[in-house]
């Protein structure tokens, strides 16, 4: 069911990552708006870029759920909207950001978004953090619907690198 108050969903922690004075936040997805709305709220935001690929969802979001951003959000001179593939724009751009967020769909190994959920697509949103303190932060459902070839390298050494057993992550 949709809330009046996204600020207190579960997914607030994606919009407001901990320990951060950010500056320029990138957000791939968050149609709903509500995620701006909120990184808009900081007094250090200089620059916020979301790029979301449906226009449908930001029309309306804007007209039916205007307490998630509207039209608000959309005119804040702070704000630039793209209407496109975050994997697209991240994967071409060379701007840097302090924080990037995205506020996506889980992955469907079929679907378009599956694309933002590899180690190639990880490793590029590394490089345009922000050194040393950049945060990526992500609405991920379970992990165990990240289809693993996607996602991470493979376990156990296959590689000749001798890490056997050893624990991966994305970066």
């Amino acid at each position: 069911t949709a809330s009046s108050s996204p600020s207190s969903s579960p997914s607030s922690s994606l919009r407001h990552p901990p320990g951060t004075a950010p500056k320029s936040v990138f957000i791939g997805g968050g149609g709903e708006l509500a995620t701006a709305r909120e990184v808009l709220r900081h007094s250090t935001i200089s620059r916020l870029v979301m790029v979301d690929i449906d226009p449908q969802v930001i029309d309306v979001c804007k007209r039916f759920l205007p307490e998630w951003g509207g039209q608000a959000v959309l005119d804040h001179p702070k704000f630039q909207l793209v209407v496109g593939d975050a994997h697209k724009y991240l994967m071409e751009t060379k701007e840097t950001f302090d924080v990037i967020i995205m506020d996506i769909s889980d992955p469907i190994e079929a679907g378009p978004g599956i694309a933002l959920y590899t180690q190639e697509f990880y490793r590029r949103a590394k490089e345009l953090l922000s050194k040393p303190n950049g945060v990526f932060v992500t609405q991920a459902g379970s992990a165990d619907f990240v289809p693993h070839p996607h996602a991470f390298p493979e376990v156990g050494g296959e590689n000749g690198d001798g890490d056997a057993g050893r624990e991966t992550t994305c970066f």
